[in-house]
């Protein structure tokens, strides 16, 4: 249990650290060191995962589903965004009857 903690420490700042250097180096090259980075997560993972435990994986995958729905709801309010800069917001308009 403590393994997966400290695994996830280790991954949350290594993330934090990441976003930093491609905004940092924004304009210079920040698609560089991406595929570097995905092995990175790739070697944490390896290397703290035969202490996880059973706890410590049903934890893994919360954390993996939770971020995987962090991501689509960031990409569809994108798309609403889109939608709306696109077409305009559609309001219904209440029509009184006159009797």
């Amino acid at each position: 249990m403590n393994a997966y903690f400290e695994y996830l420490k280790q991954l949350v700042t290594a993330i934090w650290h990441h976003i930093g250097w491609f905004f940092g180096h924004f304009f210079q090259n920040p698609w560089s060191r991406i595929p570097d980075n995905f092995a990175f997560y790739n070697d944490l993972l390896q290397a703290y995962s035969p202490n996880f435990g059973l706890l410590g994986w049903v934890l893994w995958v919360l954390f993996l589903v939770l971020v995987i729905a962090l991501f689509v709801g960031i990409i569809y309010l994108i798309v609403i965004l889109i939608r709306r800069i696109l077409f305009g917001k559609q309001v219904k308009q209440k029509t009184k009857k006159v009797n």
